[in-house]
């Protein structure tokens, strides 16, 4: 237990598309000292087999990569400014760095259909 199944190419788009939409809230967009107060689940030791797995395995593609939760599921309060969650999704390091891949073939996209900046109808 620990290592993180993959997602398919097709879920991954629609992560990259989501967190480029600001749909999903990740550990990257809060300060670190913060993660386990805005991911609940983590703070009650949800993530223990995972991270035990990622030092164990630190070069292994299926370690932990990404915490990210979508906005829809944040409680009705927050911390500090920072969303919080009681659940929360992962990605592993693998996964992560094709979504950063597709994260940027996406913003590519929306620039070649939207060349002089103007927001989307």
């Amino acid at each position: 237990m620990g290592a993180i199944l993959s997602k398919t190419d097709e879920e991954l788009r629609v992560l990259a598309r989501d967190r480029v939409e600001g749909r999903i809230f990740t550990d990257q967009d809060c300060p670190k000292e913060l993660i386990t107060s805005c991911f609940m689940v983590a703070a009650l030791g949800g993530l223990t087999e995972i991270v035990r797995y990622t030092k164990e395995h630190p070069n292994s593609p299926d370690r932990l990569g990404l915490v990210y939760e979508y906005m829809t599921e944040a409680g009705e309060r927050g911390v500090n400014g920072y969303p919080m969650f009681m659940s929360l999704r992962v990605l592993n390091a693998a996964d992560r760095e094709k979504i950063n891949v597709y994260i940027d073939e996406y913003i590519s996209l929306q620039r070649q259909f939207n060349p002089d900046g103007r927001p989307p109808l």
